[in-house]
């Protein structure tokens, strides 16, 4: 997880817009994987960096094979969603499609995501 602070740090120092991580594995945010699994540390820390970063912040993982484009992270201390956090993850196998990600500046979110599944 040092990776995560170091990368949240430059983009803290460099005044970064937001902040992008991608990554392969579905965390475990709530489509059937136990909170007390291997990833309750990585998410704790995500959520520890979008709270310190404090400007939108993307996940980019796959793994799930379920289009998502939500807010999956809560303040541990509040409970609260944290709406500066966002996930995105496309469709896999058998679907197989894009989740096809926007970067724009006029929303406060920054980023806009649909999945590329043609029906």
């Amino acid at each position: 997880r040092a990776w995560l602070d170091a990368a949240s740090r430059i983009a803290k120092d460099e005044d970064a817009r937001a902040l992008v991580v991608v990554t392969h594995a579905e965390p475990g945010f709530g489509r059937g994987l136990l909170r007390d699994d291997a990833y309750a540390a990585y998410r704790a820390e995500l959520a520890a960096v979008a709270l310190r970063f404090g400007k939108p912040m993307l996940l980019v993982n796959g793994d799930d094979h379920l289009y998502a484009f939500d807010r999956p992270l809560a303040d541990p201390r509040t409970g609260r969603r944290i709406e500066s956090f966002h996930r995105v993850s496309p469709y896999g196998s058998p679907a197989m499609a894009p989740a096809i990600v926007t970067v724009n500046p006029a929303l406060p979110q920054l980023f806009e995501a649909r999945s590329g599944l043609t029906p």
